[in-house]
């Protein structure tokens, strides 16, 4: 390519470019094309490419700055929140550290009392858990004694061996046939105090009768009527009757258990002087009815005077 001198056509002075390829001349203000050949438009062209490549280069400089500035952003700010974090974990270790050596401190100055309260809590828990084991070895034993079936008395030896239950026995019997509640007229009482004539103990043959025995008492109670219009005149007129308690047990030591609460064999009446009495007027009938009739029990005789069985078992009618 050769250089060539632009100068104006018409002047010959100098010119200046103001376009692509318009000049102007500075000594006569004429502006004219310039015409290049093919080398020149060829130069231009590659001039035109380089300069296009150049602008292509230097945005994709920026491009890659602007990318940088980016990733960059992001690193920044995990870092900042890293230290943050970091920091937080910090305080907290030293924190926690903190409360563990105060902790330690106080627990080292409240240990006595520590001590002596966990002490007195042991020893109250094996107070309460003793006694919650007595009381449930007592429950034990009342369900056991309630479970257990009674021993009944079966001969006249056990019933007899209680002196005192003896002495209650008879003092229950004369102080039920002295009862009055029953009388309808106000004249009437009893002379004394009433006479236990026979005593009798009467055990079931059947193990499993509802009424296991009987202590049978027969006894001579003498009434009479008084009369205040006829020089304080009396009427006597004695009547057996036949009292009994039931269901006589024996306990572990020995001694009879009872409720000592009397009640009547057989409920039969007399009526002298228009009164009715619960009782027998003849002996042999009460014992008819009240003992010998009894046959699904074995009857033994006893003698509460002197505490002593005497008699045998099957009471017949001849005796």
């Amino acid at each position: 390519m050769k250089l060539k001198s632009i100068r104006c056509p018409n002047c010959n002075g100098p010119v200046k470019q103001i376009g692509d390829r318009k000049y102007v001349c500075e000594s006569c203000g004429t502006s004219f094309m310039a015409d290049y050949d093919q080398e020149d438009m060829e130069m231009q062209r590659i001039k035109a490419e380089s300069e296009l490549k150049q602008k292509r280069l230097d945005a994709a400089q920026k491009g890659m700055e602007q990318v940088g500035k980016m990733h960059a952003f992001p690193r920044k700010l995990f870092a900042i929140i890293f230290c943050v974090i970091a920091a937080m974990v910090m305080i907290s270790i030293i924190t926690t550290i903190g409360f563990f050596v105060n902790f330690s401190k106080r627990a080292k100055d409240y240990q006595p009392d520590y001590d002596a309260t966990r002490q007195s809590m042991e020893e109250q828990a094996k107070q309460a858990a003793e006694e919650a084991q007595k009381l449930q070895e007592e429950a034990q034993k009342r369900m056991q004694a309630a479970l257990a079936k009674p021993k009944y008395v079966t001969s006249a030896d056990e019933l007899l061996a209680d002196a005192i239950f003896v002495e209650n026995a008879k003092a229950a019997m004369i102080q039920d046939a002295k009862d009055t509640s029953f009388l309808v007229w106000t004249n009437y009482f009893v002379d004394g105090d009433p006479e236990i004539v026979k005593t009798y103990l009467l055990v079931a043959k059947d193990e499993n009768a509802k009424v296991k025995n009987q202590l049978i008492c027969v006894l001579w109670v003498n009434w009479y009527a008084e009369y205040t219009d006829d020089n304080n005149r009396r009427d006597y007129f004695p009547i057996y009757k036949a009292l009994r308690l039931s269901d006589l047990s024996v306990n572990e030591d020995g001694t009879i258990k009872t409720n000592y609460s009397p009640d009547n064999v057989n409920w039969h009446s007399e009526t002298p002087r228009n009164q009715m009495f619960w009782g027998y007027a003849d002996y042999d009938q009460l014992i008819r009815e009240c003992i010998l009739a009894q046959s699904d029990y074995t009857a033994v005789e006893l003698d509460f005077s002197d505490g002593n069985a005497d008699g045998s078992e099957n009471v017949s009618e001849e005796d």
